[in-house]
């Protein structure tokens, strides 16, 4: 089995859920398409009222439009259950509202090999303004706590990890996402650390939802995200630094 870029990435899955939003969320797959390489992208609908989910998920690899809204939480629990029953190594999780740069798998790929935590390649200012536990790997990376769900890359090992963990805790407390806040507060209950790039690949162009502009534009994006974010900015009339 190939370590190269492209037989890891051939081993990668990409999930990303969809819910209304039209315009940005196909500017987000369209991106997401030109730059994922031969990993493998599964979109999923969650029964959006705005237009037929069909479209959006037709753009992916593979996909499914859920037939009742099941929200955010349960959706990504069925994503994670899903990759671990797959034969794909790698799992990213990410948003209809985000772009990519051209180089973000690869940068995946390294930030892995350097540590155990989960990688998030979105350094934002929700990300980096937690004092206390800080360490520098160097390569720009850094562990800290963070709460990444715009961008969250995982292998099978902790994929398990989680599983495991949500079906215990389900035993006790069936509710126990909702009392961690959200799925990406409660798979952090298992990693609380987790490494960030510096240099941030992804760019979280938001619209609408519970997100401010200002804390949630990304940190030193690379070049292509800073002019690709400009650009996307000026068509869809979204709010700019």
């Amino acid at each position: 089995m190939t370590d190269t870029v492209a037989g890891r990435s051939a081993r990668t899955i990409i999930y990303v859920p969809v819910f209304n939003r039209f315009d940005i969320a196909i500017e987000s797959l369209t991106n997401m398409r030109s730059v994922k390489g031969t990993a493998h992208l599964r979109i999923v609908d969650d029964a959006s009222t705005e237009f037929d989910g069909a479209d959006l998920v037709a753009m992916g690899d593979s996909g499914e439009v859920n037939r009742q809204n099941a929200g955010i939480d349960a959706t990504r629990i069925a994503m994670l259950t899903d990759f671990a029953a797959s034969d794909f190594d790698y799992c990213y999780f990410t948003d209809s509202d985000t772009i990519h740069d051209p180089a973000f798998l690869d940068r995946l790929f390294f930030m892995h090999d350097k540590t155990d935590c989960l990688s998030s390649l979105y350094y934002s200012s929700t990300k980096h303004h937690k004092n206390g536990f800080n360490i520098d790997l160097g390569d720009e990376i850094i562990i800290r706590w963070s709460i990444p769900g715009v961008s969250m890359f995982f292998d099978k090992k902790q994929a398990g990890r989680i599983l495991q963990f949500y079906f215990d805790a389900l035993r006790y407390r069936p509710n126990c996402i909702k009392e961690a806040r959200s799925w990406d507060w409660f798979f952090c209950l298992v990693f609380p650390q987790v490494a960030l790039s510096r240099t941030s690949y992804l760019e979280h162009l938001f619209l609408g939802g519970l997100h401010a502009y200002a804390r949630d534009t990304a940190l030193n994006p690379t070049p292509y995200l800073a002019a690709e974010g400009a650009r996307l900015r000026r068509k869809l009339k979204l709010h700019t630094p």
